[in-house]
């Protein structure tokens, strides 16, 4: 995912066009926070309906984060998002 967002290039459709491709659950959650720092408003719902996805089919697993954290980030809230 480092790879996406460092790119010159913006690969988010792509990263749409391809998602379903991608097995890893893991992978598809860090695909969807790509789209947080590459993508636009048009990746919202895609972000949306990914999380309650997450949330449903991995509970234990805090999938839902990538997607979350990335609508948060297209819509401009990132004030509420802290960075280590």
């Amino acid at each position: 995912s480092e790879f996406f967002i460092e790119c010159r290039e913006n690969h988010s459709q792509w990263i749409l066009d391809n998602y379903e491709r991608i097995v890893s659950p893991y992978a598809r959650s860090q695909m969807c926070l790509v789209l947080g720092f590459r993508g636009d408003e048009s990746c919202l719902d895609f972000l949306i309906n990914q999380a309650e996805l997450f949330a449903r089919n991995y509970p234990n697993d805090n999938l839902e984060q990538g997607p979350i954290i990335a609508a948060y980030m297209l819509s401009g809230e990132t004030k509420y998002l802290t960075m280590y």
